[in-house]
């Protein structure tokens, strides 16, 4: 947490080149603590505060317990054909199911071997240039 007794304050005295034009100094006592240690507390405005508030009212006790009386639990026998206390009989350790377990097939080579790229005429198999020669 924040422990002010931490914090060493000192009085520095500043050249009065480095204060604002309308500073004035004032004469004010030694303080140990932060300036937010010395703020009052002050009346909030009645827009702030919730309907109903009254600033003189004492603050809101705890509201008094109230007893109640209920009647002991009835315990509940659900077991069919028992007017005795019956227990219900222990069951074995709980199981899971057995794990399914897929059987591998070894790889089988579908297609052939890649032998290399297919060889290709050196013949044009476009039409020739139908574009118009200038003979200027």
């Amino acid at each position: 947490g924040f422990n002010p007794d931490r914090i060493k304050v000192e009085k520095v005295d500043l050249p009065s080149s480095l204060h604002p034009k309308d500073f004035k100094p004032q004469e004010t006592e030694e303080k140990s603590l932060p300036f937010f240690f010395y703020i009052k507390p002050q009346e909030a405005p009645a827009s702030f505060l919730p309907k109903g508030y009254k600033p003189g009212a004492s603050p809101v006790s705890e509201p008094p317990r109230v007893e109640s009386n209920t009647p002991k639990q009835i315990k509940l026998n659900f077991w069919p054909g028992s007017k005795n206390k019956a227990t219900p009989k222990a069951k074995g350790p709980a199981s899971a199911p057995a794990p399914v377990i897929p059987v591998i097939k070894s790889f089988v080579r579908t297609t052939t071997e890649f032998t290399g790229w297919p060889t290709t005429t050196t013949k044009r198999t476009t039409t020739q240039s139908t574009t118009t020669r200038s003979t200027i």
